[in-house]
């Protein structure tokens, strides 16, 4: 199916991405700019997980993917084709083993981020993905004069003042659980996954339920603090 559109990805077809504000995106590294209406939209804006999948707006984006029309929010895989490296979405359709079923889509992947909450502040990192650079930045007053603004896709405007507590709402890890009995590949980012109560109770959720048995699990950490809990 990849070869149907230069602008083809598998992931809006098979995966659901959660950012640090609890914002439903195409992917990690997709922008927040939208070609349809509807796209900016939080978990807590919907009854359930399937209800954003199947919506209108990420039905627009899979048919302007088959159709091979360039989408706002794909900026970033573009701009690296464009430069003569591989892009994300070249490389998840060289390796993807995933079938697609455009009749019958399924989320088979989830890609979370429990917040911004970090213990370090690494340089090439940003405010979105640690609350030690947001607090870096207020303190330089960038949160008033951005440098990164119009540079990364995951920084749009007021993005700094954004709750990043989303976690903490049991309603909204109530929608995430409901998926794991079908997740067949799991992504877990930052904030630090390791430092987050959401992350252990999630992970420990997958285990008590079965469900970890069928996993594929990824976590981008630091490895600075490994909690016992997550070895167990």
């Amino acid at each position: 199916m990849s070869d149907r559109s230069k602008t083809f990805c598998p992931l809006p077809f098979t995966s659901v991405t959660v950012t640090a504000t609890g914002r439903w995106a195409l992917c990690c590294s997709s922008y927040a700019d939208y070609s349809f209406p509807g796209g900016y939209k939080k978990i807590g804006d919907t009854n359930n997980i399937k209800e954003w999948f199947h919506s209108d707006y990420m039905n627009q984006v899979r048919q302007a993917m088959l159709e091979g029309k360039p989408l706002k929010e794909c900026k970033s895989c573009y701009l690296h084709e464009s430069a003569g490296a591989e892009s994300m979405r070249q490389y998840l359709n060289a390796t993807s083993q995933t079938k697609i079923d455009t009749d019958n889509l399924e989320i088979k992947e989830v890609d979370i981020k429990f917040g911004n909450k970090c213990n370090l502040r690494c340089k090439m990192c940003f405010p979105h993905a640690s609350s030690e650079l947001m607090k870096e930045w207020r303190q330089l007053g960038w949160d008033l004069n951005d440098p990164m603004e119009d540079y990364r896709g995951d920084y749009y405007k007021n993005y700094i003042t954004e709750n990043y507590n989303w976690p903490s709402d049991q309603k909204n890890l109530t929608k995430l659980f409901a998926l794991v009995k079908n997740i067949k590949i799991l992504r877990f980012t930052g904030g630090e996954p390791m430092i987050s109560p959401a992350f252990l109770r999630f992970l420990k959720f997958c285990v008590d339920s079965g469900a970890s048995k069928s996993i594929v699990l990824s976590i981008a950490t630091n490895c600075t603090n490994i909690h016992p809990n997550f070895l167990k």
